[in-house]
């Protein structure tokens, strides 16, 4: 295991669809956040009795959400292209639940030859937001409905999130 961080230099996002479409986003030119619950994407339901904690459950599924921000390039740059399902032959990670356009992702920020990444399935795009500055970004926002994983060199796959 490194004690060695990882900064916003070291970071790439990669989507794919089901028809091995792929597109990655540098994130030396942006940022990327993650959120999702440690109780393996559940909600957590505390029952109490006269006062007293009496019980503490997993209960429904928080879904996890991803954002990310790069600067604004092309409306129809790749990567944007990709997280809207506009990509010609675009085959949707969720179609066997519906017809929202999902993708699968991963974000790897490697150090020299350890590895290091969190990666899932069923991410669905949401929010695109544009903002004209200096320099002008384009981020991303997308719930994530499948399994959450992370990996290292050190500790292998860890499971995150079980499957949907």
């Amino acid at each position: 295991m490194s004690n060695i961080n990882a900064n916003f230099t070291d970071g790439v996002l990669t989507i794919s669809d089901d028809a091995a479409h792929s597109q990655t986003l540098l994130l030396s030119e942006g940022d990327w956040s993650l959120e999702y619950d440690a109780q393996c994407g559940h909600e957590i339901t505390i029952s109490q009795t006269r006062g007293g904690v009496s019980g503490v459950r997993r209960a429904a599924r928080r879904i996890a959400t991803m954002s990310m921000t790069a600067k604004l390039a092309d409306p129809g740059a790749p990567f944007q292209t990709l997280a809207e399902g506009q990509t010609g032959g675009f085959v949707s990670t969720v179609a066997d639940i519906g017809d929202a356009n999902g993708l699968d992702w991963s974000f790897t920020f490697s150090l020299g030859a350890q590895l290091r990444k969190y990666y899932g399935e069923d991410a669905i795009f949401g929010a695109i937001s544009i903002k004209e500055a200096d320099p002008s970004t384009i981020s991303f926002t997308a719930e994530i409905i499948g399994p959450i994983y992370s990996q290292d060199s050190t500790n292998g796959i860890i499971t995150l999130v079980p499957s949907r």
